[in-house]
C-alpha cells in the first residue's frame, strides 16, 4: 500500500460509519506500522505483529476485510468474512479469476497506480458499504 493513499482511505472510511479498523503488520514492518497508527486519534485497533494464531483470531472478529490479494483474503473466506480483494491491474483477469474469495460476499477491484487515480478510494469505500449491505 502507498502510505498516503492508505491514510486517506482510512480517514474516508472512518467518516462514513462508526467503524473500527484493525491494522496488522509483520515483524519487519513493526516500526512503520506503529508510526503509521499515530496518524489517527481514534477508530484504530493496533493488532500488531504477533503469531499467526493471534493474527487469525483478530481477523475472525472483523465484519469485512480490505486487502491486496493475499493469504488474508483466503482466511477471510474460510471465516465467512466479506472481502474487498484488490488485484494489480496487470494480470487482473487471470489472477482475480483464479484467486478470488470463495463462497463469501466479495468485490474484486483492479488496483490502478495510486498516484493516478483519485477515484479508487471511493471505489473501495463503496465496495465496503455494499458487502456490509449499507449501500
Amino acid at each position: 500500500w502507498n502510505e498516503d493513499f492508505l491514510k486517506e482511505l482510512i480517514f474516508e472510511i472512518l467518516k462514513k460509519e462508526n467503524f473500527k479498523i484493525l491494522i496488522t503488520y509483520g515483524k519487519e514492518e513493526e516500526k512503520i506500522g506503529k508510526n503509521f497508527i499515530k496518524n489517527f486519534s481514534s477508530g484504530i485497533i493496533d493488532w500488531g505483529c504477533k503469531d499467526f494464531e493471534f493474527w487469525a483470531g483478530g481477523l475472525s472478529f472483523c465484519k469485512a476485510l480490505i486487502t491486496m490479494d493475499s493469504g488474508a483474503s483466503h482466511l477471510a473466506s474460510a471465516l465467512n468474512i466479506p472481502t474487498i480483494d484488490i488485484f494489480e491491474e496487470r494480470n487482473f483477469k487471470i489472477n482475480s479469476k483464479r484467486w478470488h474469495p470463495w463462497d463469501v460476499k466479495h468485490f474484486l477491484l483492479k488496483r490502478p497506480d495510486f498516484n493516478k487515480n483519485s477515484k479508487f478510494k471511493k471505489e473501495i469505500v463503496e465496495a465496503l458499504l455494499k458487502v456490509l449491505s449499507y449501500g
